[in-house]
């Protein structure tokens, strides 16, 4: 469940706006992309949850997602729900680039805001394709940052694929030889040389990929 004490890693430090950390231009065009949200509530984000919400748009609103299906299934057998991290540990990584930093790729972003739309509508189409190693591939392209956005993206990508991966290892590892166990993760955590298949066929695991 969220706390007030969570909002410190989507909510800018009190004084601090987001209008002062982005061109005049690319602030508006966020108002613009975001008419449910009201200033006063943008002004308070930071941008990596500004970006969270632009890049989400091609997504269906409503429901709780296939992650919240999965948890139905489950409780509707009976069947005891695990976890491989906390809310507070999805937000630390979402957040581990400081703000000034994050500001910097979301302003670009906004530049060209209509690249969005399009990585939004390319991901989606490869994950009905069930087509990962190209969407990690789009992901690793980085279309539309310059040097020096893509050089924090790929910290931001660290703390929110690779790390992850592996502070899940040890659980997953248990889990799994224990048997018996059904493991839901974001597609993207799957694929790569540091994805979880990679790792768990390097720990001694058969990977099948089903049809």
């Amino acid at each position: 469940a969220w706390t007030a004490e969570l909002d410190g890693f989507r909510l800018l430090p009190p004084g601090v706006r987001l209008s002062q950390l982005i061109g005049r231009t690319e602030f508006e065009m966020a108002l613009s992309l975001m008419p449910d949200f009201s200033r006063e509530q943008i002004e308070r984000l930071k941008p990596w949850a500004v970006l969270a919400v632009l890049e989400a748009r091609g997504e269906r609103p409503g429901g709780d997602g296939l992650d919240g299906g999965i948890v139905a299934a489950a409780q509707a057998r009976g069947l005891p729900l695990l976890t491989l991290e906390t809310l507070e540990d999805q937000l630390r990584a979402l957040d581990c680039v400081h703000y000034g930093e994050q500001a910097r790729v979301l302003e670009e972003r906004l530049k060209a805001p209509w690249l969005l739309r399009e990585m939004s509508d390319r991901a989606l189409r490869h994950y009905h394709d069930r087509n990962l190693p190209g969407w990690l591939a789009d992901v690793d392209r980085m279309i539309g940052l310059g040097p020096e956005g893509q050089a924090i993206e790929r910290r931001a990508r660290e703390c929110l694929i690779e790390q992850r991966n592996a502070r899940w290892m040890p659980a997953l590892v248990a889990r799994l030889r224990e048997g018996g166990h059904f493991v839901a993760v974001g597609a993207l955590h799957l694929v790569g040389e540091h994805g979880l298949l990679a790792e768990l066929a390097r720990a001694g695991f058969t990977v099948e990929i089903e049809p």
